[in-house]
C-alpha cells in the first residue's frame, strides 16, 4: 500500500501541476477570447485527446496486456512488443494523413462553419501525433514502475505547452488560435525526445519492423479500438454535434463548463497510471475482489465529497467567470455528477472489464451510440447547451453504472493463472 502511495504520488504530483495549468490556462483564455474563439480552440485541442484516446490508448492497452508478464521470463518479447507497439501507431498515422488532408475542407465547414480553417485541422492532427509518441514513452516507463522518469517527462511536456502558449499569448493576446495550438505540438514533441534519449539503453524505438509482434498487438488492438473508438465517440460527441447543429458561441460555452467539470476524470486518469497495472496480478491471485472493494469505497466517498464542495462554492466561483461565460456555470454543475461517476470507474472498473470482457463494453456502446446521436439532435434544438448537458451526464451516470456492476461480477469469478485474450471467455 506505502509503494502504491508513493508511485501514486509521483506521478499525480506533476499531473495535478498539469490539470492547475490547464484550468489556469482555460480560465485566462475565457477572460480574453470570444465564445466563439474558445469553441474553435475547444474543437481542436478536444480532437487531439480523442484520437489519443482512441488509438494511442487502445495500442497501449494492449501494449499493458501483452508486456508485463512477459518481462520476467522473455525480456527481448516484452521489449519488442514495445516497439511494436510504437510503430504501429507511426503506421497508422501515416496511412492517416493523406484521408485527413482530404477532408480537411469539407471538415472546417462543417465543424468551423466556414472554409479556409484547414490549418487549424494540419496543426490538430500533429498535436495528436506528438502526444501518440509521447504515451509511448510514458507507457515505457509506466510498465517498469520507474515513476521518476515518468513524472519529469509530464513536467517537461506542460511546461514546454502552457509555457509556449502563455508566453505567445502575454505578448500578442491577439494571436492567432492556430499559433497557440502550436505549442500544443511542441510541448509532446519534447518530452518524447527527451524520453527517447532517457530509454535509450532499452531500445524503445527500433528500425526493423516487427511484423510479429505487430499482429500480435493488434489481436488485441481490435477489441480495445472498437470498444475504445464507440466509446470515446459516445463521450466526446456532445462537443462535436453541439458545433456543427448549432454555434461555435454555444460549442464554447459548453466546452467552457465541460473543461471544469473533467477535472474529476483528469484525477482517474492519474490514478489509472498506478492501479491499472495492478488488475491482472491480483486476478491471478484470486485477490481482485478485495482490491477492487477497496479503491471503490474511496473512490466513491471522494466523489460525493466533491460534489457537495462544488455546490457549496459554486457562488463564489461564479464570479471568476466572464459574463459572456457565466452559463457555463450551469453546464459545469450538470455535467460534474456524470463526471464524478466517471471518476469512480475510470481508473479500475472499466480497465478490468477491458481487460477481460471487451465486448461487453463494444455492446453497451453500440447500443448507445444511436440513441445518444438522436437525443443530443433533439436536445439541441430544444434546449441547446443545457440540453447536451443533460444528455451527457445521464449518459455518463449510466454508462459508469452498467460497468461498474459487471466488473463486480468479474472480480468474484475463479481466474486461471493466465488470464484468457481479450475476446475470448474463460
Amino acid at each position: 500500500m506505502l509503494k502504491t502511495i508513493s508511485d501514486f504520488t509521483l506521478v499525480a504530483g506533476p499531473k495535478v501541476g498539469t490539470g492547475a495549468l490547464t484550468l489556469g490556462f482555460n480560465l485566462w483564455l475565457l477572460h480574453i477570447w470570444s465564445p466563439e474563439q474558445y469553441g474553435l480552440f475547444a474543437i481542436c485541442t478536444t480532437a487531439i485527446m480523442l484520437t489519443d484516446a482512441i488509438l494511442g490508448s487502445s495500442i497501449d492497452m494492449a501494449t499493458l496486456r501483452l508486456s508485463p508478464n512477459r518481462r520476467e521470463t522473455d525480456a527481448t518479447a516484452a521489449q519488442e512488443t514495445e516497439q511494436a507497439a510504437l510503430q504501429m501507431k507511426v503506421l497508422v498515422v501515416a496511412a492517416s494523413l493523406p484521408v485527413v488532408w482530404l477532408a480537411a475542407r469539407p471538415l472546417s465547414q462543417i465543424l468551423f462553419h466556414q472554409p479556409g480553417l484547414e490549418v487549424l485541422i494540419a496543426v490538430t492532427m500533429a498535436g495528436a501525433v506528438a502526444l501518440l509518441l509521447l504515451r509511448s514513452v510514458l507507457v515505457h516507463a509506466q510498465l517498469r514502475q520507474r515513476f521518476h522518469e515518468y513524472s519529469l517527462l509530464e513536467v517537461i511536456h506542460s511546461a514546454f505547452k502552457f509555457g509556449g502558449a502563455g508566453l505567445l499569448l502575454l505578448i500578442a493576446p491577439k494571436a492567432a488560435i492556430h499559433s497557440v495550438l502550436v505549442f500544443f505540438v511542441i510541448g509532446p514533441l519534447t518530452a518524447f525526445g527527451v524520453g527517447m534519449a532517457m530509454f535509450r539503453g532499452h531500445l524503445l524505438c527500433s528500425f526493423r519492423l516487427q511484423r510479429e509482434r505487430i499482429a500480435e498487438l493488434f489481436r488485441h488492438v481490435k477489441w480495445y479500438a472498437l470498444s475504445g473508438g464507440i466509446g470515446n465517440l459516445v463521450g466526446r460527441m456532445d462537443l462535436f454535434i453541439l458545433s456543427a447543429s448549432a454555434s461555435l458561441g454555444s460549442a464554447g460555452i459548453f466546452a467552457a463548463g465541460q473543461s471544469f467539470a473533467g477535472v474529476p476524470w483528469l484525477v482517474a486518469s492519474y490514478l489509472s497510471v498506478v492501479l491499472s497495472p495492478r488488475i491482472l496480478p491480483h486476478m491471478e491471485a484470486g485477490t481482485c475482489r478485495e482490491f477492487y472493494l477497496r479503491v471503490q469505497i474511496v473512490l466513491i466517498a471522494v466523489a460525493v465529497l466533491a460534489i457537495v464542495l462544488a455546490i457549496a462554492v459554486m457562488s463564489s466561483a461564479l464570479e471568476l467567470l466572464p459574463a459572456a461565460f457565466r452559463e457555463s456555470a450551469d453546464i459545469f454543475l450538470i455535467l460534474l455528477a456524470g463526471n464524478l461517476v466517471s471518476f469512480a470507474t475510470f481508473p479500475v472498473a472499466l480497465p478490468l472489464v477491458m481487460f477481460i470482457r471487451p465486448r461487453f463494453v463494444v455492446l453497451m456502446d453500440c447500443i448507445a451510440l444511436p440513441v445518444l446521436f438522436a437525443l443530443y439532435s433533439l436536445a439541441v434544438s430544444s434546449h441547446g447547451a443545457i440540453g447536451v448537458a443533460w444528455v451527457t451526464t445521464t449518459s455518463l451516470i449510466v454508462r459508469g453504472g452498467l460497468v461498474q456492476t459487471f466488473a463486480w461480477r468479474l472480480t468474484g469469478r475463479a481466474c486461471p493463472p493466465t488470464v484468457a485474450p481479450v475476446g475470448q471467455t474463460t
